[in-house]
């Protein structure tokens, strides 16, 4: 299944840069492009990745909402609580 994912998006996207993991920025990142936009894919340490987000997918709005100080806190707690579980 994930092989075929990773042939979807190889025919989808371009890829324009990678920047490979670094400790110090705890994270990867890809820029594609689809045809019509550029698009960044990150992947790391979900703490840093929250840093930097200003808009998270409200599912009941089924919508992109500002991300808020209490929502980020709410989140960092939900990967705690997931992380201890093992």
């Amino acid at each position: 299944m994930i092989k075929d994912n990773e042939t979807v998006c190889h025919k989808k996207y371009k890829t324009i840069v990678q920047l490979d993991f670094e400790s110090n920025r705890k994270c990867m990142s890809t820029v594609v492009n689809d045809g019509s936009k550029n698009v960044q894919f990150i992947k790391g340490a979900p703490e840093r990745l929250l840093e930097k987000c200003t808009k998270y997918f409200d599912k009941s709005a089924n919508t992109a909402v500002d991300m808020t100080t209490k929502q980020r806190s709410t989140f960092l707690g939900l990967i705690e609580k997931q992380a201890a579980q093992g």
